[in-house]
């Protein structure tokens, strides 16, 4: 079954509402059907590939009208460049545009018998009153090398020869090109772990050289990402090898927009099922397989992984020691009738609940639980417009109330870890801080750092932090 691509920008995710700080606009020649995705990518070459043919130039274009200023126009082309993540608001529009005009290209390079396009190009232009958006690249055929993704099964996956990358962060593809690291070729796919309903893909990296009882590490993708993306981008491999821990990156079942289900009665209950429950079985199939130290399972993800960091720690609290949530939501917040709903009232900060109920939520995830909860960072620019910064207040207020912890700061320490960051220490138990980031929007700058710090990775020995000490 062939991954489709989205039309839909991650925010939108199932709503039929626009945002209204948005111009009026209407998208012309809609495509009748959505085109297969390929292997697409900015640079002139594919990593963990090998091009054996070029086909051709292949082109795709797409146009909106708009009634909006002229500012708005010139924002087009700096709106492109930004840290990988979510689209910003302006850009709904020309986020739809875009993936059009990608739709078209990709069905140019298939028409032509291509598998995959390299060095690809964006441009919009403004003709008449309306808004132009062109895409351009290169048809090829490609073949993957040998040292791509290794497998952890005899069995193997349908598409298992191919990663697909998809549109992140304004248009920009995100390939691993010269920044990815070399640790790629390490990568392993695994199949068979456990209960998955909803067939949630799973990804480890092993260092090579893994102490006895090592720790775990569970990173979630954002929405339109992949385990890849967070792979490539983020430190977490890497600081794998130098501390020695697994890391872990679940794949979400989502071909519509990759977003994690976080909204749906079987995510949010424990044993309930949803993509929860595949994570999960993945993480105990680690434990077991490589001996690896159930007291020192931890997770954090950004966006859509922020969701399910929040999820993850509400629902199987018996079985993380901690979490960290950038650019997220509180526990069941996106709670709705079907999986991966989404919900425009929480996103805008409208749904607003007193600790207590917040509380209510969380605990009735696992009724009859009295044990350990792990403890939580949560992190939110203030900026954001994608998931308003109402939604930290509401994190801050759900998980005091459930750690009976003061919702009122400890101690606020103004410029951590950057300048305009603030950071808010609650309670006596060091279980629950948050983090405010004057002039930050959705896009939330990695401190991979601050995360490995709170989780206490860095830390060999009987003496770091794991549910036992916590």
């Amino acid at each position: 079954m062939p991954v489709k691509h989205s039309r839909r920008p991650s925010w939108y995710a199932g709503s039929k509402k626009t945002n209204s700080a948005l111009p009026t606009y209407s998208i012309d020649n809609t495509p009748k059907s959505l085109t297969p995705a390929i292997l697409t990518c900015t640079t002139s070459s594919l990593p963990g590939y090998t091009i054996t043919r070029l086909v051709g130039a292949i082109h795709g274009t797409a146009s909106f009208t708009h009634k909006i200023p002229s500012s708005f126009i010139k924002s087009l082309s700096s709106s492109i460049t930004g840290s990988c993540g979510e689209p910003k608001p302006l850009t709904q529009i020309l986020y739809q545009a875009r993936d059009q005009a990608i739709e078209r290209l990709t069905a140019d390079a298939i028409e032509k018998g291509a598998n995959a396009a390299v060095g690809l190009q964006i441009r919009e232009t403004e003709v008449m009153g309306c808004v132009v958006v062109s895409v351009s690249a290169t048809a090829c055929l490609v073949e993957k090398e040998r040292d791509g993704v290794k497998r952890d099964s005899a069995q193997e996956s349908p598409f298992g020869a191919i990663i697909t990358m998809f549109f992140k962060s304004f248009g920009l593809l995100l390939t691993a090109a010269h920044t990815a690291h070399s640790l790629s070729s390490n990568l392993t796919q695994v199949f068979d772990f456990g209960p998955n309903p909803r067939n949630v893909t799973g990804y480890i990296y092993v260092p090579a050289n893994l102490p006895k009882n090592a720790p775990i590490l569970v990173a979630p993708h954002w929405c339109h990402g992949t385990a890849q993306d967070v792979f490539n981008y983020r430190s977490w491999a890497s600081a794998g090898d130098q501390y020695g821990f697994i890391s872990i990156y679940p794949d979400t079942p989502s071909a519509t927009d990759q977003c994690w289900d976080v909204s749906s009665k079987q995510s949010l209950t424990h044993n309930g099922g949803g993509d929860a429950l595949g994570i999960v079985s993945l993480v105990k199939y680690v434990i077991k397989k490589y001996d690896a130290d159930a007291s020192r399972v931890f997770v954090t993800g950004t966006s859509s992984g922020a969701m399910m960091t929040n999820v993850l720690l509400g629902s199987y609290p018996d079985l993380f020691a901690a979490g960290s949530a950038w650019a997220g939501v509180a526990f069941g917040c996106f709670a709705g009738d079907g999986y991966g709903v989404w919900s425009d009232a929480c996103a805008t900060g409208k749904i607003i609940k007193t600790g207590p109920e917040w509380a209510k939520i969380v605990k009735n995830a696992y009724p009859g639980y009295n044990g350990f909860r792990p403890k939580l960072q949560v992190l939110h620019g203030l900026n954001d417009t994608i998931l308003y910064p109402q939604n930290l207040q509401e994190e801050i207020k759900e998980w005091t109330s459930v750690f009976g912890i003061s919702d009122k700061p400890k101690e606020v320490t103004p410029n951590t870890p950057l300048p305009g960051w603030t950071k808010y220490t609650y309670g006596k138990t060091g279980k629950f801080e948050a983090y405010s980031a004057a002039g930050v929007d959705h896009n939330i700058p990695n401190q991979d750092d601050l995360v490995l710090n709170y989780f206490d990775l860095k830390c060999r020995g009987k003496k770091c932090y794991s549910r036992r000490s916590g």
